[in-house]
């Protein structure tokens, strides 16, 4: 029963909501959600299998103990995954698409400009990682798992994710927007993987119930990008001017 009450107390973190918010100083945009054409059950066995995967590994979640929190019986689940493979590959797609599906969405409206896509960029990374934390920690410790086709055509859909946000910082280029000049000067895809690891990192020691929410972090992760005009900038690779001490944020793990 304790990880069954465990996966109901974080439930909020797995309910696939039909719809997201993204909010700046002139709009608020909804960005409308599928199923993906999934019952009910599938998401469950989906969510569950998440967390356990996530705690205990591949091959220490049990099919048993993954059926038996779902409250089916073990032959069920092979209605749902012809083997635990495809489980597998199912708790990694669910962040991988829906965060795809969202910065596609934001690259090609003609609602914001290429400064706001960025924002809007960064906070959609940081809550899908947030959000699905721990398809995310089953991606970093159990992908080796995966067969190599299956491998490769999820790591394929990662590597599109990635050109997706380059694509992002590019139009920002090419829109020779004042704020961020500076981004003419660097290798784009340096400063769109940069970004997303800053995102990444922030996912292990962000807290729900510290000072922050995370869109405040995502938005000091925007502000630190930015050219300010009162404000000199060290040219790539240079030693900072007054290179201090720097405190590490006061931020546990969620």
């Amino acid at each position: 029963m304790r990880w069954g009450k465990k996966i109901i107390k974080h439930r909020h973190l797995f309910s696939f909501p039909q719809s997201i918010f993204f909010e700046t100083e002139r709009y608020q945009v909804m960005f409308m959600k599928n199923h993906f054409g999934k019952s009910e059950k599938y998401k469950k066995i989906v969510e569950v299998s998440s967390e356990l995967m996530s705690e205990k590994g591949y091959k220490g979640a049990s099919l048993d103990q993954i059926a038996d929190i779902v409250g089916i019986h073990k032959s069920t689940l092979f209605h749902y995954f012809k083997s635990k493979e495809q489980l597998l590959m199912a708790v990694l797609e669910i962040s991988t698409e829906e965060v795809i599906r969202d910065l596609e969405a934001i690259i090609k409206s003609k609602n914001f400009s290429p400064e706001e896509k960025l924002r809007l960029g960064i906070v959609n990374h940081l809550q899908s990682q947030l959000k699905y934390y721990d398809s995310v920690n089953v991606y970093h410790s159990e992908i080796r798992f995966l067969s190599g086709r299956n491998k490769q055509k999820f790591l394929k859909r990662r590597e599109h994710y990635g050109l997706c946000f380059v694509r992002l910082i590019e139009q920002i280029i090419k829109s020779n927007t004042k704020k961020f000049a500076h981004f003419r000067e660097l290798d784009s895809r340096i400063v769109a993987f940069g970004i997303l690891g800053m995102c990444n990192w922030a996912a292990k020691w962000f807290r729900e119930s510290g000072p922050l929410k995370s869109k405040d972090v995502a938005d000091i992760f925007y502000s630190m990008l930015i050219q300010h005009s009162h404000g000199t900038r060290n040219k790539p690779g240079s030693p900072s001017e007054q290179p201090g001490d720097r405190s590490m944020v006061k931020a546990g793990r969620r």
